[in-house]
């Protein structure tokens, strides 16, 4: 008696109305004790067994999953010079550590003469369509470099979006270098321009 209903409620950590960013209890004032298990849980955090609450559980996992590229849009950089009224030469992405040796090559090419337009994602999955999407307005010619053997993000790319990125994969145990980068992509272009003609 004399309680208030907030002190009687149990702390909902995964309340329906805060899908996105889940709070924590604060000790003493929350009133609540903090649970968290591997299963199916109810808007407390406790163990569920029941086939509607599993179903609630991807939904609220789908939702997130569809907000994270707009609510994580600080991880996409993008680099695209609006002062060039023509099409650019082509894009390029890249993710995670191999960023920067891109920048590099993308500095490298632009000295060149070459017109790019590029986007740097920290984001992998669920890949970024909006972003993606955004950069082959510019060139649908899509140059995704990555240190990986088997060209990783540009098949998850491609199976997600549609979206062919011509995958340049370094796989030689060495962090990616900016001049070999740039040289296969200008002999890439080079070649391409030889085959239009």
């Amino acid at each position: 008696i004399g309680k208030t209903l907030r002190e009687t409620q149990r702390f909902k950590r995964y309340a329906d109305d805060n899908v996105v960013n889940p709070c924590l209890p604060a000790p003493v004032v929350s009133k609540g004790s903090y649970c968290i298990t591997g299963l199916e849980h109810d808007q407390s955090g406790y163990p569920v067994e029941c086939a509607d609450e599993r179903a609630h559980q991807v939904l609220r996992r789908q939702l997130k999953l569809s907000m994270i590229e707009k609510e994580h849009a600080h991880l996409i950089e993008y680099d695209i010079d609006t002062t060039i009224k023509s099409s650019v030469d082509f894009s390029i992405t890249a993710w995670g550590a191999d960023c920067m040796a891109v920048k590099e090559a993308v500095a490298k090419l632009r000295n060149k003469g070459f017109l790019i337009a590029a986007m740097y994602s920290q984001i992998v999955f669920p890949v970024c369509h909006d972003a993606l999407n955004k950069l082959v307005e510019h060139s649908y010619l899509l140059f995704l470099p990555e240190t990986n053997a088997s060209g990783q993000y540009a098949r998850l790319i491609r199976m997600e979006t549609g979206i062919s990125p011509i995958s340049l994969t370094f796989a030689d145990g060495e962090p990616m270098n900016p001049d070999r980068c740039a040289a296969e992509i200008e002999t890439l272009i080079v070649k391409r321009h030889r085959n239009d003609e």
